[in-house]
């Protein structure tokens, strides 16, 4: 771990560089780095790098990881301390986070203002459902009232129906009788009348008397 030799130098915070891929030197099969929880995040074993340890979290880097390339060792070591890539918050970093903060806090406020306002919206809809529902009902009563009054009209014509046809047959009997009855009547005036002549009085009896 590199050494604080002067108090009033600045911290100098590294951004993480991309994790080198895996060596595939036959050397550094042949030398693998010991388990260790706090090396270095790439998991690499690398001979030609130093390495240096966080003073925050103690976690070990490499310096060609740790974005330190073209900065010597003793430099580093005249740092009152170093903070890894995962502690170092460069400056306006916070401010930044705090104000995506804050607007997320206002999207997630807005959100819940709109789902509130969904939420009345979708119980009026139900409501309005509910009552559709029962309007659906009546008109379904008013219907069925209306098909059987329907049904009823149509038995009630059907009567009439046969109650014009038996009138109809009824008036070609009687106008067939009034035919006859005027043929008779004709027939009947055109025949000549006899007059009946009386009988002839009886003959008187002897005392003068009618038998």
């Amino acid at each position: 771990m590199p050494k604080a030799i002067s108090k009033q130098r600045p911290s100098l915070g590294g951004m993480p560089s991309k994790l080198q891929d895996k060596r595939k030197d036959k050397k550094d099969k042949k030398n693998p780095s010991p388990p260790n929880p706090k090396k270095c995040p790439c998991g690499q074993h690398d001979p030609e790098a130093w390495i240096l340890s966080c003073t925050n979290c103690t976690q070990e880097w490499h310096s060609n990881c740790s974005n330190l390339k073209g900065i010597t060792k003793d430099f580093v070591g005249q740092l009152i301390d170093w903070m890894c890539p995962f502690c170092f918050n460069p400056p306006g970093v916070e401010a930044r986070n705090n104000t995506q903060t804050d607007s997320l806090i206002l999207r997630i406020s807005n959100l819940s203002d709109d789902n509130a306002s969904l939420t009345k919206q979708i119980t009026s809809l139900e409501d309005k459902l509910t009552s559709l529902i029962a309007d659906t009902d009546r008109i379904s009563s008013s219907y069925n009232l209306i098909a059987e009054r329907v049904v009823a009209l149509s038995d009630i014509n059907t009567g009439l129906t046969h109650l014009n046809l038996q009138q109809d047959k009824t008036n070609s009997t009687l106008k067939a009788l009034s035919e006859k009855l005027e043929s008779i009547t004709t027939t009947a005036t055109s025949q000549p009348q006899h007059v009946a002549t009386p009988p002839p009085p009886p003959p008187p009896g002897r005392n003068g008397t009618l038998r």
